[in-house]
């Protein structure tokens, strides 16, 4: 049974979901990086084996074709091997020290494209702003669930950032509590709004676009740039211009500007790290959070070009060896 067990100490919460250790890794990496796996003949999310899967929840298709069909660009199913379950009620339980509850909420799979050598980073704009629009039909969906007060969109892409399926696909989860890190981003942010009479993120991006140097790349809705304090080697934001608490609120417009903007820096990645294993991330506040006003949504990107060790772990700091203008300056300067 998947739980949600909280830590005494550092009050944080894990899930426990034994099911998750039965789904198939057909994934491989080597010494010099992530190779493609598994046999398109029978591959549950390539078109023609929808029957592998469950059923789709949601989808973009032909005219005319049949649900769970072939004909579609896009589906959205269930996950087969979910870290949550949607039936029952998240009710707490305590027993001493201890709190837990059962690990209800969603787990779905955004099976971005049809065919099995597809690439993020080589699909046309419109196809990647389908991405985005799922995600964010599903989140909308999600938020009218009383139970769901968090939801998490993000791409596991290459074995070394965690991907069991290399079929180009991208997950949603969402929970009834909202993950402590997020917490206590948005406390802080209040807590800036304070002192600069206006939204921290909104004044981030105002002084990135104004110094330049870690500026990547930017459109008419978006910029995307190292950050000042990045983690990991050529980590990315891309951020909305105008100032958004929720991905669920982007409009059209703003989601094939999000789209062109991603494509771009992720052509640029590729190009410069040889294609690399990464994580994409949507960072959004909370449903209902009486701060969230304070907050403002981004989209991050991570390479996996180096891993994380001890020191990492142990003390919750990374260290980073490039700095984010030297990694902003390369990623400009590709010609694309």
């Amino acid at each position: 049974m998947t739980e949600l067990r909280k830590d005494p100490v550092a009050d944080r919460w894990v899930i426990i979901a034994p099911d998750r250790a039965h789904r198939p890794i057909t994934t491989s990496v080597t010494e010099t990086g992530d190779k493609k796996g598994g046999d398109p003949s029978n591959c549950p999310f390539c078109e023609g084996f929808e029957h592998l899967t469950p059923s789709e929840v949601f989808s973009c298709r032909k005219e005319g074709s049949e649900a769970n069909q072939p004909g579609w660009s896009l589906r959205v199913v269930p996950n087969k091997y979910p870290a949550l379950k949607t039936e029952g009620e998240p009710a707490l339980h305590k027993k001493g020290l201890y709190e837990k509850m059962d690990g209800i909420g969603y787990h779905e799979v955004i099976i971005e494209s049809p065919l099995h050598s597809a690439e993020f980073s080589t699909l046309p704009v419109n196809r990647v702003a389908e991405t985005f629009m799922a995600a964010r039909e599903r989140i909308r969906f999600f938020k009218r669930d009383d139970r769901i007060t968090f939801t998490q969109f993000f791409k596991n892409h290459g074995a070394r950032a965690g991907a069991s399926m290399p079929h180009i696909h991208s997950q949603i989860i969402a929970l009834p509590i909202a993950p402590k890190s997020l917490s206590e981003e948005i406390r802080h942010a209040e807590k800036k709004r304070g002192d600069l009479k206006r939204c921290v993120y909104c004044k981030i991006i105002e002084t990135e676009i104004g110094i330049g140097d870690r500026i990547v790349f930017k459109n008419s809705r978006f910029v995307a740039y190292a950050p000042y304090a990045p983690r990991f080697a050529y980590e990315l934001w891309i951020t909305p211009k105008r100032h958004c608490a929720g991905f669920e609120y982007i409009d059209d417009t703003e989601l094939s500007a999000l789209a062109e903007i991603v494509k771009n820096v992720m052509m640029r990645i590729n190009r410069t790290l040889d294609y690399p294993a990464y994580n994409m991330m949507l960072i959004s506040a909370p449903f209902a959070s009486p701060d969230a006003g304070s907050f403002h949504w981004r989209l991050e990107l991570a390479p996996s070009i180096s891993r994380v060790a001890g020191f990492e772990l142990g003390a919750g700091m990374h260290i980073n060896t490039v700095p984010p203008e030297e990694a902003a300056r390369i990623l400009r300067e590709v010609e694309l």
